[in-house]
């Protein structure tokens, strides 16, 4: 085995353990929900570049139309918009979720040991 590699101690998947981890996450179900949809829908905006592009190629470029591809282009780039402000949401969402459970569990922690003797 290299030097830099991890040794994996046990079973990759402990479920649960992922269960007490998941009841952390409790309280903040309609935020995950919220970024599982706003994921679903810029996974799903992705589609529409390519879609434009065949629109654009076959509509307007072979019948050089170029009227119509101006908003073939208007409507790309209002989709490009779109995507990065759920892009830069979702990623924010996410990351502040995961910061408010790791709170969440070092506080539970610290409760923990000053109750120890």
């Amino acid at each position: 085995m290299n030097y830099h590699e991890e040794e994996i101690v046990g079973k990759a998947y402990d479920s649960r353990l992922m269960k007490r981890l998941l009841k952390f996450l409790a309280p903040y179900r309609f935020k995950v929900a919220l970024a599982v949809v706003m994921l679903v829908i810029f996974a799903t905006s992705q589609l529409a570049g390519p879609f434009l592009t065949k629109i654009a190629i076959d509509k307007y470029i072979a019948t050089k139309n170029l009227g119509g591809l101006k908003l073939i282009a208007i409507v790309y780039l209002a989709i490009l918009v779109v995507q990065y402000a759920l892009n830069y949401s979702q990623q924010y969402l996410t990351a502040w979720i995961g910061q408010n459970v790791m709170y969440d569990i070092r506080a539970k922690i610290f409760a923990h040991l000053q109750n120890l003797p």
